[in-house]
């Protein structure tokens, strides 16, 4: 016999799927729960999208300027402008000396010494941020040196 009849098959011999009730009752626990999980973190969601979404849309804006700069300007001024960019960076980096955290902290932990925290974090990020400027200065003046013809590097 070349074809199996429909008793003898396996599919025939299959027992029908059939809904457990405790699985049901499982179920339906689950999607209330589900929903109200939802309903609470609707607003996080809501909030984190829209803060994804700005910065991706911030991203590709920065993207297309860079493009339009770097035509503009062409590979001699782009890569001078980005070596300007990348040293101001790290000045910038280096002059926020990572004292948001603390200064939250201690603020929070003594309200009443609030301005001289604000103050003493002021002047020590000044000092940071002039001491990055003139680095920046005296790099570019030995960049400058170096690439004068007939001179020698300090």
């Amino acid at each position: 016999m070349l074809f199996c009849s429909p008793k003898n098959s396996k599919l025939a011999q299959a027992r029908p799927f059939k809904i457990k009730p405790l699985n049901f009752q499982l179920v339906m626990i689950a999607f209330p729960l589900m929903f109200a999980f939802y309903r609470r973190a609707k607003n996080y969601l809501h909030n984190s999208f829209w803060i994804i979404g700005e910065r991706i849309f911030a991203l590709g804006l920065v993207f297309v300027a860079t493009i339009f700069v770097a035509r503009y300007l062409g590979p001699d001024l782009c890569g001078s402008l980005a070596y300007a960019i990348s040293l101001t960076a790290l000045s910038g980096v280096a002059g926020h000396l990572g004292l948001h955290g603390l200064v939250v902290r201690e603020i929070v932990k003594e309200p009443s010494l609030r301005g001289q925290t604000l103050e003493t974090t002021a002047v020590l990020k000044f000092i940071a941020l002039a001491t990055g400027y003139l680095m920046i200065i005296e790099c570019h003046d030995d960049l400058q040196r170096a690439q004068e013809p007939g001179l020698q590097h300090r």
